[in-house]
């Protein structure tokens, strides 16, 4: 129940003030979170949530301020290191555009096929992460 509040307030705390603060109030989140805070009821409102970090990152033309929280959200989340979480997707799109590759080598070279049982990733979520993995593995010319 929390996250949904949570998740809420910063929704609303972005209207208000200026994206500055809502990019330094994200990433602190995302270094701060517990995974079981994140249930399959609000998977959908989390996953808007990040999207719109990754957009404001994007707009402010920072998308390098979130790949590490999104990075650190994966590891704490994921049980194993074949399971991808909601969080892949961002991480992904964050390095290619930041041309950050070589960050993101140690998330993308584990396959990720296996879903955790607390949330339930779209099929569009796992799709991008496979399309901006692969268009990551070309930027680090890794093509086998």
């Amino acid at each position: 129940m929390y996250v949904f509040y949570y998740l809420l307030q910063v929704e609303e705390f972005a209207k208000v003030v200026n994206l500055r603060e809502f990019i330094k109030e994200m990433r602190n989140y995302l270094f701060t979170f517990t995974p079981d805070l994140i249930y399959d009821e609000y998977y959908k409102l989390f996953a808007f949530i990040c999207k719109y970090f990754v957009d404001v990152l994007k707009i402010q033309n920072k998308l390098i301020l979130g790949i590490k929280p999104l990075r650190r959200a994966i590891l704490v989340t994921r049980k194993s290191e074949a399971e991808i979480t909601i969080f892949h997707r961002f991480f992904a799109y964050c390095c290619l555009k930041a041309k950050c590759y070589s960050l993101s080598l140690d998330i993308i070279n584990n396959p990720s096929l296996k879903f955790p049982h607390t949330s339930t990733p779209l099929v569009y979520d796992l799709m991008n992460y496979h399309y901006y993995r692969g268009m990551l593995f070309t930027g680090l010319e890794m093509y086998t």
